[in-house]
């Protein structure tokens, strides 16, 4: 089971403020191979999987409930899910 721990949301997805932070395209290639590796091994695993989303799911947050087996969203007027364009 996943559940974010924040009174505001589950997750929001990535920090757009630690790109500029990058040092090389391989860096950011790194980062998001890293992240997706992570997904790929929640997707696989033989156990069922459930991300619990209260709020808002936004991009990565989404993904991340995406590689869940299950998904189950809190009734709350804030429930919002989404990916970026």
């Amino acid at each position: 089971m996943i559940r974010s721990a924040k009174s505001g949301g589950f997750i929001a997805g990535a920090d757009v403020k630690e790109f500029v932070e990058l040092k090389s395209v391989e860096q950011g290639v790194q980062m998001v191979r890293s992240a997706q590796g992570v997904l790929a091994r929640i997707e696989a695993l033989p156990c069922p999987s459930v991300a619990i989303i209260h709020g808002f799911a936004l991009g990565g947050g989404l993904e991340l409930a995406m590689a869940c087996r299950y998904r189950v969203g809190v009734k709350s007027d804030k429930f919002s899910i989404g990916l970026p364009k």
